[in-house]
């Protein structure tokens, strides 16, 4: 567990980066945060855990793995947006520290319950899988066509998804 833990932490680290790295190429934006919104540092989640299932999948090529990883996705998902807008409710702002600190501890309660849920072995793969897809395809669409809510809102200049930034056709 604590290696999923350090590869996710890690990965997702290096992601918040990528985006840029591409030089903005467009054909990195559906899967790299593309500006500074909640919903954008999401992807620093699921591109993390999708190295994670990559690097499991010989070893945790079981019925329940799918099922069980999506929940553990969707998990520190909901902790990020619940932790964030909690804690800059009460202090009025953004603290980086908090921020990192709350993906850290994300990445901890996440593989937790990936494992609680995991012994169960649940019979059938395929609803996490569809539901991972499912996610992906979101995650893409709404770095293209986000809904304006305050979620997809980049807080640098109150734009939305990818208009919040100055992406490049490579």
């Amino acid at each position: 567990m604590l290696i999923r833990i350090l590869t996710i932490i890690t990965a997702g680290s290096l992601s918040h980066f990528c985006f840029d790295w591409s030089g903005k190429s467009i054909l990195a934006a559906p899967f790299f945060p593309v500006n500074e919104s909640v919903w954008e540092h999401l992807k620093m989640v699921h591109f993390a855990i999708l190295v994670v299932i990559i690097k499991d999948y010989k070893q945790y090529h079981k019925p329940g793995y799918s099922l069980s990883r999506l929940i553990s996705i969707l998990s520190f998902d909901l902790f990020i947006v619940i932790f964030y807008y909690g804690y800059t409710m009460i202090t009025g702002r953004f603290i980086l520290w908090l921020d990192i600190f709350s993906f850290i501890s994300g990445a901890i309660l996440s593989e937790y319950i990936f494992a609680k849920i995991f012994k169960y072995k649940s019979r059938t793969s395929i609803p996490g899988w569809i539901g991972m897809v499912i996610l992906f395809i979101v995650q893409g669409i709404f770095t293209f066509m986000p809904p304006e809510i305050e979620l997809f809102k980049d807080p640098r200049n109150q734009k939305y998804g990818i208009k919040a930034t100055q992406p490049v056709l490579r």
